[in-house]
């Protein structure tokens, strides 16, 4: 969550570094992956402490993840040798896992949609000023109203994940999105969104689990 935009000041910078990095390798082999994910909730409300409040509170979706994990463990793919001494208490509320990445997911995308775009528009033109994205222009569509309609949409995938409508379609739809961005982005946003891809499987997989709003 550390990503390239977010200024870290803090004197701990390279040690909470090499922790993230541990956490990751944990998570990928899937050994002591709700202790990890625990780890990784509180890493991240600690940077608060080392960078700017804003830019960290854009990347919430690093705590829905880790709540997930925290309750959800690491399923059948992980390497058990050493599952005794992991949080295994948490497990009685793996029905509570797919809310918190949902909801997580939901928030960072509601924020991103107020400080990108729809309150911050000096930002969001910048970016048309380097990538002529504006899609409605074509129909007269100028870049600032291009910018209220993206956020709104934006807004409006955040607000369907957290209140939990139509989520399969939202998060497919999201991942569409990402992955057009990443190929025309390049490399970095490929990496990134890899969150993205994570999101939708846990949502997909686990979704007839929770009691939808509306299907």
């Amino acid at each position: 969550f550390y990503a390239p935009n977010i200024d870290i000041t803090s004197n701990y910078q390279e040690f909470i570094s090499y922790l993230l990095g541990g956490i990751g390798v944990l998570l990928i082999l899937g050994v002591l992956v709700r202790s990890a994910a625990v780890t990784l909730a509180v890493l991240y409300l600690f940077s608060f402490f080392g960078g700017e409040p804003l830019l960290i509170l854009e990347h919430v979706e690093y705590l829905g993840l880790a709540g997930y994990l925290a309750l959800a463990g690491g399923g059948h793919a992980r390497v058990t040798i050493m599952d005794q001494f992991d949080i295994n208490e948490l497990r009685k509320y793996s029905h509570y896992a797919v809310t918190f990445i949902r909801v997580g997911t939901g928030l960072g995308l509601s924020i991103l949609a107020l400080t990108e775009k729809l309150l911050n528009f000096s930002d969001a033109q910048q970016f048309l000023n380097e990538h002529n994205w504006n899609l409605l222009a074509p129909l007269g569509a100028s870049d600032r109203m291009f910018i209220i309609i993206a956020g709104i949409v934006e807004l409006g995938v955040g607000l369907s994940l957290i209140f939990n409508i139509g989520t399969r379609l939202t998060t497919f739809a999201l991942l569409g999105l990402f992955i057009t961005t990443a190929v025309l982005l390049g490399m970095d946003e490929v990496i990134g969104h890899m969150f993205a891809v994570g999101v939708v499987m846990a949502v997909w997989t686990n979704f007839p689990k929770e009691k939808a709003v509306i299907v």
